[in-house]
């Protein structure tokens, strides 16, 4: 495939970024992928022109996300009932098919790939607007997955379930897992997979509670799930939280949401996460992109570079637990009466 050299680098529609390589990666809605080497742009894949199967970007559809490790690319995207992770050689020919996951409704297709330390893959897959799946362990939707593509044959691993619409999730340093699941009606939260080992699989609550708060009548008890480290009510308004990166140099997680709302998360020695607004205009958010060499943070889906300089800051508990056992193991009882 030949490459095309492009002028303009203000990209619009970004749904994801990959920046941890030496090649690095950014996809669009549309279904456009463009590989960002040595400062300059290149068309490096159009899906839509160049791949053979009948993509489309529909609703929440389209071109959701790309990883890279040595020797292939992946990459995620709907295609008509169907969220599909395909494998690419570096030179963008189609190797094989890693997973294809049925989702009739067209919606809360999650999407987001990424490594872990180990080489595993994950996707996070949504629960296609169907409340019945999600704490279904026999369905695939509304999970967290881990694929190891080393194998021939792929047999998909719960690592999470109970989730509503994870769009975007991130491994840090440390191999911990940041989620940011988009809420129904009320509460947005973030959750933290401290263990991605852990040997069970977590359960983060959908349908049953909705954060901490309990949707629906069901014999599942909140203490047997995993509660998020922050959580927050959207006074009614449509939103969705943008789950985003674990800055080491700074020591917080960045976040966001679909309005353009920039918040922190800052871990105290309790245990307990405390939430600082970052006071940046952005309008709106789809995506986050971290590079760990560089530190440069980029935002889609306007490809905006966000520069995060803090002073010491005030940071504010956002979710009241009460004998809630808290991601690292300990009890946290601060919102006990």
């Amino acid at each position: 495939m030949s490459k095309e050299k492009i002028r303009d680098l203000s990209i619009s529609n970004v749904t994801s970024f990959d920046l941890s390589g030496n090649a690095q990666y950014l996809t669009t809605k549309n279904g456009l992928l463009y590989e960002l080497k040595n400062e300059e742009s290149t068309i490096a894949l159009n899906l839509v022109n160049d791949a053979q199967f009948p993509f489309h970007d529909r609703g929440e559809g389209g071109l959701l996300s790309v990883v890279s490790n040595n020797k292939f690319v992946y990459i995620s995207y709907t295609s008509e009932d169907y969220l599909v992770v395909d494998e690419y050689s570096k030179n963008f020919s189609n190797v094989r098919n890693i997973i294809k996951i049925a989702d009739k409704e067209g919606s809360h297709y999650g999407g987001t790939l990424v490594f872990d330390k180990l080489g595993r893959l994950y996707l996070s897959v949504g629960d296609g607007g169907n409340m019945d799946l999600p704490q279904n362990l026999k369905s695939l939707r509304g999970k967290i997955l881990r694929l190891d593509v080393s194998k021939l044959k792929l047999e998909p691993e719960i690592v999470a379930y109970g989730l509503r619409n994870p769009w975007k999730v991130s491994i840090d340093s440390k191999n911990r897992m940041f989620i940011g699941d988009c809420g129904w009606e009320t509460v947005e939260s973030v959750y933290l997979l401290n263990d991605l080992y852990s040997g069970m699989p977590y359960n983060l609550g959908w349908p049953v509670f909705e954060g901490t708060k309990r949707n629906k009548g069901d014999p599942l008890m909140f203490k047997d799930t995993l509660a998020p480290i922050y959580e927050y009510e959207r006074s009614g308004r449509p939103g969705c939280a943008i789950g985003g990166f674990y800055l080491d140099h700074l020591e917080v997680y960045l976040f966001g949401d679909l309005f353009g709302t920039l918040s922190l998360l800052k871990e105290q020695k309790n245990g307990g996460w405390y939430l600082y607004h970052y006071d940046k205009p952005v309008n709106t958010i789809w995506s986050f992109g971290y590079d760990e060499k560089t530190k440069n943070i980029f935002i889609g889906p306007n490809n905006f570079e966000l520069k995060i300089s803090i002073e010491p800051i005030k940071l504010d508990s956002q979710v009241k637990l009460c004998r809630t056992t808290m991601p690292n193991g300990s009890k946290n009882n601060s919102g006990c009466q």
